[in-house]
């Protein structure tokens, strides 16, 4: 069956991805409008060369939209979440706002998309935050076969999470460096061009940041909250777009390199690299990509029980964008 489909903040960072995913996997739609606090910035957006009918989200009738995606980076989720929730609509969002909530599902289609068949019209779905896509999908294979003891990884993040505005603050950065100019800091707190920062945002009490706080607990929430023990660092990398984590796997048996490449080989959303190929970097095999790439398996030079790893994923393709579009496959069939 088709659905009448609405999309908030489609020329956003994430909602420009949005679009040309869905240009490759069209979603069976009656109608797709484009909804923004200012429609007209909205009326540029396209969909295989046809423009968006564009729309003003205050006042909209959200009864006209079975699916609506927040994909803006403004939280307009946070106000218009519920009410078109409320109009009997399903809605995913790809915002942090809902994510903490424990009576709004998290998912990623890959590790619990099943809980999809039995939600009922009008519900808020939340789409986990990259670092928790790309996690989850990597420990989901691996918990199907052993008893994991813990697990730290060390998360590499690219500027645009900040948004365009993190994109176009490395860029200009960079350029100005390049050129013998002063490159000082407006979107993040130091330099970020040719550096690497070790907070990605202000430090709780106890020294954790914000999107440290989020793996851990999207993390255990989105597995089934299992008792391993989860270490996440995030550190802001002067890189534009993919995810990079340095990943450590404790079992509570002698577990194999062979073994953890199998499984993840295996698994959906994920590709695993050859050993010659000097393994995967965010550039050449993340960005623009569906799949989570797995490399540089291998023992722990002093226990047998842990093996690492390192992964790279696009935060807005796969771990925003691609998410919501499978969300939405899942709920066309099932529900619409």
């Amino acid at each position: 069956m088709s659905c009448k489909l609405a999309i908030v903040g489609a020329n956003s960072a994430v909602g420009e991805v949005l679009m040309q995913v869905l240009e490759e996997r069209p979603l069976n739609c009656d109608s797709i409008v484009a909804l923004s606090p200012d429609p007209h910035e909205e009326e540029r957006v396209s969909l295989n060369n046809k423009a968006l009918t564009a729309h003003a989200l205050d006042g909209f009738d959200f009864a006209q939209a079975d699916i609506v995606l927040f994909m803006d980076d403004q939280g307009l989720a946070a106000e218009y979440g519920v009410m078109a929730a409320d109009a009997g609509a399903f809605v995913i969002d790809c915002s942090p706002h809902f994510r903490a909530a424990e009576d709004v599902p998290l998912i990623v289609p890959e590790v619990n998309g099943d809980l999809l068949k039995e939600l009922p019209r009008g519900t808020l779905i939340a789409s986990p935050s990259p670092g928790t896509v790309f996690l989850s999908l990597i420990l989901k294979p691996v918990m199907d076969s052993v008893t994991l003891r813990r697990v730290t990884v060390t998360s590499l993040q690219p500027v645009s999470g900040h948004g365009k505005a993190g994109v176009d603050e490395l860029a200009g950065q960079t350029a100005r460096l390049l050129n013998g100019m002063n490159a000082g800091p407006d979107v993040f707190p130091k330099q970020v061009a040719f550096n690497l920062l070790p907070q990605t945002s202000e430090l709780n009490a106890a020294g954790h940041s914000e999107q440290e706080l989020e793996i851990l607990n999207e993390t255990k929430r989105l597995l089934g909250n299992p008792d391993f023990s989860l270490n996440p660092t995030c550190i802001q990398a002067p890189v534009f777009y993919a995810h990079s984590d340095i990943i450590s796997l404790e079992a509570d048996r002698p577990l194999s390199p062979g073994e953890v490449g199998a499984w993840l080989g295996k698994a959906p959303g994920l590709r695993v690299s050859r050993k010659s190929d000097g393994g995967p970097t965010p550039v050449q095999d993340a960005t623009g990509q569906d799949v989570v790439t797995v490399g540089r398996i291998r023992q722990s030079l002093d226990d047998d029980r842990e093996v690492n790893l390192w992964c790279v994923g696009d935060n807005l393709r796969k771990g925003a964008a691609l998410n919501a579009v499978q969300i939405a496959e899942i709920l066309l069939k099932t529900h619409l």
